[in-house]
């Protein structure tokens, strides 16, 4: 019977080492299943920035194509109306400069005197382009913007009067 007992004995102790390892083991699962868990839930948050950084370049990207539309349509837009305020001028070249000058008395008296035009032309604005000290004693361009086109008309075609005046010139002017 002692022996039974001691047999009884090992096999408890191997039973309670077996059982120990048995739980050791079910703690390391526990730990990995956690692990695990912890590991899916980083990945499906993961999945939703990498779906919404999608969404952000799509929304991106469609905002970018709309702009590129509106700059294009804006820059149409921008010389049309460009032309649009430029239509009725005229850009006079290589008229000599004064200081304290009226570019309105200048121009009526070119008009009068180069072009042989003698009806009183009405003009909106006239001015000089730019700084007196950029051109190096060259004259600076005058625009004159005309009341009517039928004037700017009747200017530009006594324009080839200035063909034997190769110092003077008289063009319509254009947006850059």
């Amino acid at each position: 019977m002692m022996e039974s007992n001691a047999g009884n004995q090992n096999m408890e102790e191997d039973i309670v080492e077996l059982l120990t390892k048995i739980d050791h083991r079910l703690s390391v699962i526990e730990e990995r299943t956690d692990k695990i868990k912890s590991i899916d839930r980083k990945l499906s948050e993961l999945t939703k920035l990498t779906e919404a950084k999608r969404d952000i370049n799509e929304t991106k990207d469609a905002c970018n194509a709309a702009n590129k539309v509106n700059v294009s349509d804006l820059r149409e837009k921008i010389l049309d109306l460009q032309c649009r305020s430029m239509q009725n001028n005229l850009v006079f070249s290589g008229i000599e400069e004064k200081p304290e000058e009226d570019t309105k008395i200048i121009i009526q008296n070119f008009i009068s005197n180069e072009l042989s035009i003698k009806k009183d032309i009405q003009f909106g604005n006239i001015h000089r382009f730019g700084r007196a000290d950029r051109n190096k004693g060259k004259p600076r361009l005058i625009v004159a913007k005309f009341v009517y086109f039928a004037d700017l008309r009747k200017v530009l075609e006594a324009g080839s009067k200035l063909k034997e005046k190769p110092q003077f010139g008289m063009n319509l002017q254009f947006p850059y």
